[in-house]
């Protein structure tokens, strides 16, 4: 809801981070979850009202007060020292944190800890020292702001827009276009404990409700704050498919830094609910089979203690979490705002890379190479598909570029997007980004295919089974739960199987023993239907495929155009990753195929030759074999390169051929054939 740094460095992944390249500098927004509640109120004349009102995610909601009592004042000196006469006894250490986050609650007493982190740390024994001796150099420490209670404030929102505003659609039309008004810079979102019920204009009975929060619960004080907002439609549009409400908080000339703001938002939750980040993988809900991931219960503090006080601090350029994050909501100079985080560490990002850079040979790399480019029609280089690889490794991200971050208990996906539409090369910049653009024009037209199958997405409003709608939505996820293989038939394999099928082995028969010419003109006519349907199903198959083609804004006829899918579909029953579930790669196969370095010794799994008889059995799981696949058609690509660039292969016959020898006798450039050419470099052979 608000506009971040707008002085973010230049950094190479620019969409990754979701800060769009245009003409004009980069300004992201963080548009943050909102919570809607909407009726309909019927007026004289005919027409109706709509009223909307808007509440703050819990996202939104600051209660964090730095201020410390004098009671988190002793306490928080007593955890220094002890934690300084601990020295290098993680266990006495670990004691000085329970003590503290017993006393308060861990993120609380994390606070208190920072707060009066000693000015002189150099100081700090490295050995222990005993309590009844005095510490060498003791702890100075700061002076940090006091209070004589725990809460003295309501809780308040500084993060909302300068006003929202309200779109309703009926019959794809926008019918409702409407503002609220200006909304506080700071706007209460709870209870202020300085106001006592005498104070307030409710019923004795009912909870007290200052002036601050009204707006929660009365209307008319919502539509003054800008969060409650009335918009009229006419008769004809009466009732709306969907309504949208949106808005952004800048100051005027675009002149204020935000990042600040939000930094103090991120940590306000990190000393309160708490903030965290979320492994991929994380079950979000309880099912009947298994709990959700997050968990309150923390046994000896042992999570807590781990995250605040003995994890490094992210660098960086790092490809942490914290680093990625940090990056892509220009917080760089708000200070470490995701360090002492649990898994703020981790690498999520650094090893999607590293997965997208293994398996590019045998994923999309085949595809392009294989079944769209190296047609000879097609315009696609070797280095357009070097550039295709560059990008997918660095930007491309199966689970997301951004990690999720849970607030409390809620956890939120940080997703960044942009306008294709609106996206354009930075001035300057045209020649350079020539391919961003065709992928970004490729893009455009590739959306118009996907919103034809809009209609059969499982959405609230599909069908008028609403019980339906709901259930088939709540059974969808974002991973997939199944997987399935079937073989694709070319138009080379295509070609001599519709032969085969067609022939009459006994048409040389029938013709000597045919006896009138009836027969043989019947004989003829089967001949003719056959060729004709054949020849009719490769115009339909034309057709067919020179539309999608078209609308892709592809003049070529790429392999896969000319190609179907057999209809037997196997399910893949074997295991993805290893067969047991542990978090350990057991056996290792991963650096089993770093290690081999020798092509015949992955191609016949002999990771270990020295000692065959003590290797296990090769898994069978799914990311092993096309690992193993993707190094194999590594060396094959590095191959049929400097088999091209030598002249010793045409670069067509770099496809992949469907039928191999055929007709007898035909020499066919195999991957293993051309791996065997000698190419004439220094003791390199086939």
């Amino acid at each position: 809801m608000l506009t971040s740094n707008p002085d973010i460095p230049n950094i190479p992944n620019t969409p990754e981070v979701g800060m769009p390249l245009s003409t004009a500098p980069a300004r992201p927004v963080v548009l943050f979850p909102m919570r809607l509640e909407t009726r309909y109120f019927p007026l004289a004349d005919g027409s109706t009202e709509l009223r909307v009102r808007v509440y703050p995610d819990r996202v939104h909601i600051d209660s964090h007060e730095p201020a410390l009592t004098a009671d988190e004042l002793t306490w928080g000196q007593h955890f220094w020292e002890q934690t300084w006469r601990a020295g290098n006894d993680e266990e006495r250490r670990k004691t000085a944190w329970r003590q503290l986050a017993d006393r308060f609650d861990p993120p609380r007493a994390a606070w208190v800890a920072r707060a009066l982190k000693p000015l002189n740390p150099q100081d700090r024994p490295t050995n222990p020292v005993a309590g009844d001796q005095r510490l060498p150099r003791p702890p100075r420490f700061p002076s940090p702001a006091t209070k004589a209670e725990a809460w003295t404030r309501a809780p308040w929102t500084r993060v909302l827009p300068n006003q929202w505003i309200v779109l309703g659609y009926k019959n794809g039309r926008l019918v409702v276009n409407a503002r609220g008004g200006v909304i506080p810079d700071v706007l209460p979102t709870g209870p202020d404990p300085r106001v006592s019920p005498a104070d307030t204009s409710v019923n004795a009975d009912q909870p007290a409700i200052d002036e601050g929060m009204k707006w929660m619960v009365d209307f008319d004080a919502a539509e003054r704050v800008g969060m409650g907002i009335r918009a009229t439609l006419p008769k004809e549009a009466a009732g709306l498919d969907f309504v949208l409400v949106m808005g952004i908080r800048d100051a005027p000339g675009g002149t204020t830094d935000f990042a600040s703001r939000l930094a103090e938002l991120f940590n306000a939750h990190h000393y309160t609910g708490g903030l965290s980040f979320v492994p991929q993988g994380t079950p979000s809900n309880n099912t009947p089979d298994a709990p959700s991931g997050f968990s309150s219960t923390d046994p000896g503090h042992e999570a807590s203690y781990l995250a605040e006080h003995t994890g490094p601090a992210f660098q960086p350029g790092d490809g942490s979490n914290a680093d990625v994050l940090t990056t892509a909501l220009g917080l760089a100079n708000a200070g470490q705002v995701f360090a002492n985080l649990p898994n703020a560490t981790s690498r999520e990002q650094l090893d999607a890379r590293h997965m997208n850079t293994a398996l590019w040979q045998a994923t999309l790399g085949y595809f392009l190479s294989q079944m769209v480019g190296d047609t000879g029609e097609s315009p696609l280089t070797d280095d357009d598909v070097a550039w295709a690889r560059s990008h997918f490794i660095d930007y491309v991200r199966a689970s997301g570029p951004l990690p999720t971050v849970r607030v409390g208990k809620q956890p939120y996906g940080v997703l960044p997007v942009t306008s294709l539409d609106a996206w354009k090369p930075r001035a300057g910049q045209e020649s350079q980004s020539k391919r961003d653009a065709a992928l970004r024009d490729f893009l455009v037209r590739l959306r118009v295919l996907w919103r034809r199958n809009y209609p059969e997405i499982p959405r609230l409003g599909r069908s008028d089974d609403v019980d339906k709608d709901l259930a088939e939505v709540l059974s969808m996820d974002g991973l997939s739960s199944s997987y399935s293989m079937r073989h694709l038939m070319g138009r080379h394999y295509l070609e001599h199987l519709m032969v085969f099928l067609s022939a009459d082995f006994f048409s040389e028969v029938w013709e000597v023993v045919a006896e009138t010419p009836q027969e043989n003109i019947a004989l003829a006519r089967m001949r003719r239907l056959k060729e004709r349907a054949i020849t009719e199903w490769w115009a339909a198959q034309e057709r067919m495929t020179a539309t999608v083609l078209q609308t892709l804004g592809v003049t070529w006829r790429p392999r896969l155009a000319r190609a179907v899918f057999s209809p037997p579909v196997a399910t893949l029953r074997g295991a993805l990753v290893q067969a047991d579930q542990g978090s350990l790669l057991s056996p290792n196969y991963i650096e089993s195929l770093l290690a081999v370095r020798d092509l015949d010794a992955i191609r016949h799994e002999m990771f270990q030759p020295s000692r065959p008889l003590e290797l296990p059995p090769p898994p069978r799981t799914l990311l092993y074999l096309l690992l193993r696949h993707s190094m194999l058609l590594e060396y094959a690509a590095a191959a049929s390169r400097l088999l091209v660039k030598r002249g010793l292969l045409q670069p067509a016959l770099r496809r992949e051929p469907e039928l191999v020898d055929l007709p007898v006798g035909q020499s066919t450039q195999t991957v293993w054939r051309q791996l065997r050419t000698n190419i004439g470099v220094p003791g390199v052979a086939g």
